[in-house]
């Protein structure tokens, strides 16, 4: 069930909105992360408003003896994210609220961008597709991610089937599928594993010509 903003989440978002644009808030543990063009720049916890800094804009939050965030770690350190609070009188008034919200803006942007995974290159480094599931594939002459693509989840689940009748399920053919998509098996979603099913039916029914025959001998 997702979280409501409180009033003063909601106030937060307003002000910030009018001291530098557009700004969004998303549910985070147990606060709520303040975004600005996907860049995290504030952080609300317990109703108090904490903004981004770094060795550019921190010397003002801590001449104006403002207090960091922190919190326990499980090492029961004390952990600093490098959010400060800002000033109650900033709280009043989007002006006052302006220079300390665009250097926090500003902090966030300065950031380097997280790189995202590097995309797997074997099929090993799949999620939801165990040794077993692998080794089955390679039977079925399907070695690399290559493979795999080209023969797409159905057609790789009948190569497998084809081998393993017994072993290889519809779990089988879920887990392909997730991989390619880069999901966990158990997210695909039930509309998706009916299509899947269906397309893995009408690819083992025999052709016209083959059932017309069975039924002239019968």
């Amino acid at each position: 069930m997702s979280r409501v903003p409180s009033g003063f989440v909601d106030m937060c978002v307003e002000l910030l909105g009018e001291a530098v644009g557009r700004v969004s808030a998303k549910a985070m543990f147990s606060g709520w992360g303040l975004f600005r063009d996907g860049r995290m720049f504030g952080l609300i916890v317990e109703d108090r408003l904490y903004l981004k800094t770094d060795a550019a804009n921190r010397p003002r939050f801590e001449a104006a003896g403002l207090e960091p965030f922190t919190y326990l770690a499980k090492s029961k350190k004390r952990v600093s994210l490098g959010y400060y609070e800002v000033p109650p009188e900033a709280l009043d008034d989007a002006a006052e609220m302006r220079p300390w919200a665009r250097g926090a803006v500003d902090a966030a942007m300065r950031m380097p961008e997280k790189k995202s995974k590097a995309a797997p290159k074997r099929i090993a480094d799949l999620a939801s597709l165990g040794p077993k599931s692998q080794a089955w594939l390679g039977e079925a002459g399907i070695v690399g991610i290559d493979d795999l693509k080209r023969a797409g989840a159905v057609g790789a689940y009948i190569a497998v089937k084809r081998r393993r009748p017994r072993e290889a399920t519809r779990n089988l053919l879920y887990g392909l599928y997730a991989a390619l998509k880069g999901l966990h098996w158990t997210k695909v979603p039930a509309a998706e594993k009916r299509r899947l099913d269906a397309d893995v039916e009408a690819a083992l029914k025999p052709p016209k010509s083959q059932r017309k025959s069975a039924a002239s001998k019968r």
